[in-house]
């Protein structure tokens, strides 16, 4: 499939806007311009392709979260140990 101008202009457009939401939340996301381009250029155009790709992004999260909390790195549900109150408790 060749993409035409239309389409390539929809998707420099909306991951540009989207890019430019994420620094101004100052929240990166990188695989949020994968899902903004996935949309934007219609790779799917069944609500089954979007359920797929929802059920994916789910297992990804649930997957990032377990190995967070096997390699003990602050993640979800845990909040990160304030600088100060580790020097602290370490005798610093």
């Amino acid at each position: 499939m060749r993409p035409n101008r239309r389409r390539v202009g929809v998707a420099a457009l909306s991951l540009g806007l989207t890019s430019g939401v994420i620094v101004l939340l100052k929240s990166p996301h990188p695989p949020t311009g994968a899902t903004t381009l996935i949309f934007s250029l219609e790779v799917s155009r069944r609500i089954e392709g979007v359920a797929i790709l929802m059920v994916v992004v789910g297992v990804l999260t649930l997957r990032a979260i377990a190995i967070n909390r096997l390699t003990d790195q602050t993640g979800y549900g845990r909040p990160a140990p304030h600088p100060s109150g580790a020097a602290k408790h370490m005798g610093g």
